[in-house]
């Protein structure tokens, strides 16, 4: 994902897990920066699109900060997410269990010259944030569970 991002002009942060190795992706280009973890409150504010292969946490993550998305899954419910985010025009799902360079690039591209993602994500994190809180609700599912 970060190889087809390149040359694109814009700033790519990666998360590569708490026990990837970012040495194994050698010398970056400026732009570029590979961490194991970032808190992602921290740092999408800040983001114009998530590219990522349609996790859960992540999509919902992006979504609640109106970010549109381009997804790639490869396993499980990765598959259902992507097609969601791409149902509710909140992203593009591209190469679908195998992603290619270009793929991911002109999806990238499509979202950021498309502002109808952006919309449809700002839609979707403010229908988030109209949720009630976890803890609100812990009644009324006990109560349904009985």
């Amino acid at each position: 994902m970060i190889a087809a991002l390149h040359g694109e002009g814009v700033n790519i942060v990666a998360t590569i897990g708490r026990d990837g190795d970012r040495e194994r992706f050698g010398p970056r280009p400026d732009g570029v920066r590979i961490e194991n973890f970032l808190p992602q409150q921290r740092i999408l504010p800040y983001v114009d699109v998530v590219v990522c292969h349609a996790g859960s946490g992540t999509v919902l993550g992006a979504l609640a900060h109106g970010v549109p998305l381009v997804v790639s899954p490869l396993a499980t419910d990765q598959f259902d997410m992507a097609a969601q985010v791409d149902g509710a025009g909140a992203g593009v799902l591209t190469d679908p269990g195998s992603p290619t360079r270009t793929g991911i690039r002109d999806a990238v591209r499509t979202v950021l010259a498309d502002p109808a993602y952006r919309e449809s994500a700002a839609s979707l994190a403010a229908r988030i944030a109209a949720m009630p809180e976890p803890g609100s609700v812990l009644d009324q599912l006990s109560a349904y569970a009985n």
